[in-house]
């Protein structure tokens, strides 16, 4: 209960200060680009600047929107994500299940990828990291 009525203070909190126009921490004053009072499409909240030129604490804090990036793709042609979607796949469908439709659900799960694949991808692995192992 104590949790819901922080969460609450914390966006009445946010309310205010958007209709303040200051940022989250510092307080500082924020103006909306282009001409004051002009009706254009840049003047929305997430386009505010500080007025002495900083970037305020919302945009550069931990908080801040994950910038879009193109997933790098190994010389095998798997991305990362569909990496982790495999491993996910794995663990949600485990080795009790048979053989050939454990891999058909695992790779309904990895977007791109088919079953084969999947199996590919899983004996590649493994082969490395007994190659690994034995090096030591």
């Amino acid at each position: 209960m104590k949790k819901k009525r922080e969460a609450e203070i914390a966006e009445s909190q946010a309310v205010t200060r958007a209709k303040e126009g200051t940022s989250y921490k510092s307080g500082k004053k924020l103006v909306m680009p282009g001409k004051q009072g002009a009706a254009n499409q840049e003047n929305t909240p997430g386009n505010w600047q500080p007025t002495d030129g900083s970037r305020p604490e919302s945009v550069t804090g931990t908080n801040a929107a994950p910038t879009p990036t193109t997933p790098t793709v190994d010389e095998d042609g798997w991305n990362g994500d569909q990496q982790v979607a495999m491993e996910a796949g794995m663990k949600k469908f485990p080795g009790s299940i048979p053989t050939k439709l454990r891999w058909v659900k695992i790779a309904e799960e990895v977007e791109g990828k088919s079953a084969k694949e999947c199996f590919n991808r899983f004996k590649t692995i493994v082969a490395k990291l007994k190659k690994q192992q034995t090096a030591k």
